[in-house]
Formats: structure tokens, sequence, C-alpha cells
């Protein structure tokens, strides 16, 4: 997170000040802006203390990032990676969230092995309230999914509502 002065251009002032935050691999994006917005706080309230003597920096042009505009269809999942299923489950949590071809949304998803080779969308397990889903490397553990234009269930209720069985293809 930086702290600038503004210029003509995108993101381009002196630097004031900075804080580094390593996001942990668990971190949801609602929890994440709660960080963000408290360090954001506590970093202007510095900068304001000290702004009569700060020396600011220019920034490394070659440091810097740049986001696209996010859209509903970067929501678009499938069973390849699960860490990068995962991913985007953390970065897409509320809007536009994450769904499947065909418009299933999954919602509550664990990353539970990063490795392991299965074949994509087989239902691994069928636990209580969630099932484990194998994707080509790795697997991941969902709790719930919401089929386009119906309301969201358990996916341990909506398996057997299809009757769909350790060893059946989610998709």
């Amino acid at each position: 997170m930086t702290a600038m002065l503004m210029e003509e251009g995108l993101d381009s002032g002196p630097i004031l000040g900075y804080r580094y935050f390593k996001i942990p691999e668990t971190m949801l994006l609602p929890e994440l802006m709660n960080k963000l917005s408290d360090d954001a706080c506590t970093l202007t309230t510095d900068i304001i203390h000290r702004f009569e003597t700060i020396e600011p920096m220019e920034q490394n042009r070659a440091m810097a990032s740049h986001c696209k505009k996010i859209k509903k269809a970067d929501g678009l999942v499938d069973f390849r990676l699960a860490t990068d299923f995962y991913d985007k489950y953390r970065a897409f949590e509320g809007w536009p969230g994450i769904f499947l071809e065909g418009g299933m949304k999954v919602k509550e998803v664990i990353l539970v092995d990063r490795e392991t080779d299965h074949n994509m969308g087989e239902i691994l397990e069928i636990k209580e309230g969630s099932i484990i889903v194998g994707c080509n490397q790795g697997s991941l553990e969902i709790g719930t999914l919401q089929p386009a234009s119906k309301k969201a269930v358990n996916a341990k209720a909506y398996c057997v509502g299809r009757g769909l069985k350790v060893g059946s293809s989610l998709l």
C-alpha cells in the first residue's frame, strides 16, 4: 500500500510512504479489505503527522502493477488447477463470485491439495456438508453450489438430489 502525491498520470506521483503486507493464503476478500482499510488509516495518519519532514521518493516504474477492470466473466472457473480456482474464489468473493461453465455458482471453497492429479471435476469424497472435487492438479472442498437461477444448497444435498456419487463428475 502506498501514499503518494497526485500527478497528472495514473498513480505516478512521488511516494510519501508505504506499507508491505503479505496476503495469507487463506484470507478472503472481505477480510483483506478490512485489513487494508485499517492499514490505510494508520499510514494516512502517519503521513499527515510527518508531512512537513517527508522527502518524497520517485516511483520505480518497474515495480508498478496494474489490474484491468474486473468483469462478471472473470469469475468463470474450471477444474484444471486447484490453486487457480481457489485464488479466483478468494479474489472474487462477493462480486463477481465464481461460477462453472453453465452458470453454477460455487461458494465456500477450501484448497485441499495442490499437487495430486485427478480427473477434472471428479467427486472424490462426499462429506456431511461439503464435497471434495478433483482438479487436473490438486483438489478442493466445496461447501455450497447454486445452479443457475436456483437457490444455493449445500454441496452434499446437491449431489444427493442429482444422484451423484464418489467418482461422478460434477461437470
